[in-house]
């Protein structure tokens, strides 16, 4: 009978039981990351080619857009001289806001909920979209 009760008491048997537990954890844990890895490289993918046929399709839209204003306007130029003035103040504007707080923390709100991430410091968990 104290046979039974050393062999439940024995630290051998514990730590081997720990240890095991320790692995499992581990192993679980590496698990997650490389969840989590293939997610991001999955978006990541995802996005670098909206960003490039994007970007394709802007590019071949304005240099239409400035064609069509210089035809417009009778002048080979004028159009390319108006979008450059446009998009000058359209990125003077983002530069005067960069230090705008209220926005600032609505692009990091609206980024965080498209990577389903809680803010740092909040207990708030992440809405599930299945």
């Amino acid at each position: 009978m104290f046979g039974k009760i050393k062999d439940m008491l024995s630290l051998d048997r514990w730590i081997e039981n720990f240890e095991g537990y320790l692995d499992a954890r581990i192993e679980l844990v590496k698990f997650d990351v490389k969840e989590l890895m293939v997610d991001l490289l999955t978006r990541s993918v995802f996005f670098l080619g909206m960003a490039i046929f994007g970007l394709a399709g802007l590019i071949c839209l304005n240099f239409g857009l400035a064609f069509l204003i210089s035809h417009y306007l009778g002048n080979e130029f004028s159009g390319f001289l108006i979008l450059a003035i446009f998009y000058f103040l359209v990125a003077m504007i983002f530069y005067w806001n960069r230090t705008n707080v209220s926005l600032n923390e609505k692009i990091e709100m609206k980024i965080r909920e498209s990577m389903k991430q809680p803010k740092a410091g909040t207990t708030e968990k992440p809405e599930s979209n299945d």
